[in-house]
């Protein structure tokens, strides 16, 4: 399992450099990052950090503005491609999610408690779009365990800020790849008389692979002036980075504030941070089989940047959970170009 481990953390390195390339081309970059200090906690999904880049919007996904790594990727998943829309775009991602119990000072983990576990992971997403609606598809790849080096990066920064030691990694979930495809739908309808002050969107969708397998649905509901013409604003939900193809305009020197509400409910068959280790013993819970997500926040837009400020809150995911688990999330976007 110990080469295995080795073999992915060197295939995540890999997609790393991939994004790194295909950063020279990239119409746009994005950082977010998730930390439940920011609600007042230290549980359950605790830490997560998340880089990319968002292509140009083509018609093809062969179109030579794309950069080479990219089009290399997208010879070999065309099947993940979205057919039969004219503007498309790609988005490359690395990512780092750290999930601890809620008692963190026993080195002996409570067996009822959520398992110590690490996930570093990689993803490639394909979406396409038209005026009032989106289809996505992700491929994300990556591994569970002490390789997903989340046990050092908390203590990193436990020990910068002064904060308290956790004590039970050392019974973390074991070294596992994992994988997951995400496919995902969005419909937006636009608030009459005009969408310059509200739209609301639905999706539906699912996921399959070790890593998670759930199907889901939900909304969003946007209000504010000059909303961005895409298909919703929080990241933070299960259904994944929503980077819709971008309609480039005028960039409006004026600072654009708005605010948004969205839900999705899912039925979860598989959450390996939950569930533990697929080929071998290691700590887990019961796993709830319905769970539910609310994000609140709101985001402003200025020139070709965008900040977004957001809490989510989730309903209970495993039987023996004492409360619902809560955490909040920056993001900031940059627009590097016009189409």
């Amino acid at each position: 399992m110990k080469n295995n481990g080795r073999r992915t953390t060197q295939l995540i390195a890999a997609a790393a450099l991939l994004l790194a390339t295909s950063g020279v081309h990239a119409e746009g970059l994005f950082v977010r990052i998730d930390n439940d200090i920011f609600t007042g906690t230290d549980r359950d999904y605790t830490s997560g950090v998340q880089v990319g880049s968002t292509s140009a919007t083509v018609e093809s996904f062969d179109d030579a503005r794309l950069a080479p790594s990219i089009r290399w990727a997208n010879d070999k998943l065309r099947w993940l491609q979205p057919k039969g829309f004219d503007e498309n775009n790609v988005t490359w991602t690395i990512g780092q999610r750290m999930y601890t119990p809620e008692d963190w000072s026993r080195s002996e983990p409570d067996p009822l408690d959520r398992p110590y576990a690490g996930l570093l992971f990689a993803g490639l997403t394909y979406n396409g779009r038209d005026s009032h609606s989106m289809r996505s598809t992700s491929l994300d790849i990556g591994i569970v365990g002490p390789s997903a080096l989340a046990e050092q990066t908390q203590r990193a920064v436990h020990k910068a800020v002064g904060a308290d030691k956790f004590l039970g990694w050392d019974h973390q979930l074991s070294d596992e790849p994992v994988f997951r495809i995400l496919h995902e739908r969005f419909h937006r309808w636009d608030i009459k008389p005009t969408r310059r002050f509200g739209d609301f969107t639905t999706h539906f969708g699912g996921s399959v692979g070790n890593l998670t397998t759930f199907a889901n649905a939900g909304a969003e509901l946007r209000f504010g002036r000059n909303l961005p013409d895409n298909f919703g604003t929080a990241t933070t939900l299960s259904y994944g980075q929503n980077t819709p193809p971008a309609r480039w305009g005028r960039s409006s020197s004026r600072l654009s504030i708005h605010g948004f509400m969205a839900v999705d409910a899912r039925a979860v068959l598989h959450d390996i941070t939950l569930d533990g280790n697929t080929w071998r013993d290691s700590a887990s819970v019961d796993r709830e089989p319905l769970a539910a997500e609310l994000a609140l926040g709101v985001a402003l837009d200025w020139r070709a940047w965008q900040a977004t400020l957001g809490a989510t809150y989730r309903t209970k995911e495993y039987e023996t959970q004492d409360r619902e688990a809560s955490f909040g999330t920056l993001t900031f976007r940059r627009a590097l170009a016009h189409r």
